[in-house]
């Protein structure tokens, strides 16, 4: 499963279209209305985005905080293959 975080000041209907150009119809997006996550990142100095893979172990096999297109997909399809 594939969880994604939209900021507050996204809208529902800007998430569903969000899904909709990228084929994402097996991602959970989760709108932080409440700022928890935000709250959580950023006092360790970290801001969005975060790109984390959690293997079914619960170990993370990938976390970055710049954009590096692909990096995080190749992670997930490596932890999802073992």
């Amino acid at each position: 499963m594939l969880i994604g975080v939209a900021s507050g000041a996204d809208t529902e209907s800007q998430i569903a279209t969000f899904k909709s150009h990228y084929g994402l119809d097996n991602v959970v997006l989760w709108i932080d209305v409440n700022k928890v996550y935000r709250d959580i990142v950023e006092p360790g100095g970290r801001s969005y985005p975060i790109e984390v893979v959690i293997d079914r172990k619960g170990i993370v096999r990938y976390i970055e905080t710049d954009y590096l297109p692909g990096q995080a997909a190749a992670a997930a399809e490596a932890a999802i293959k073992e």
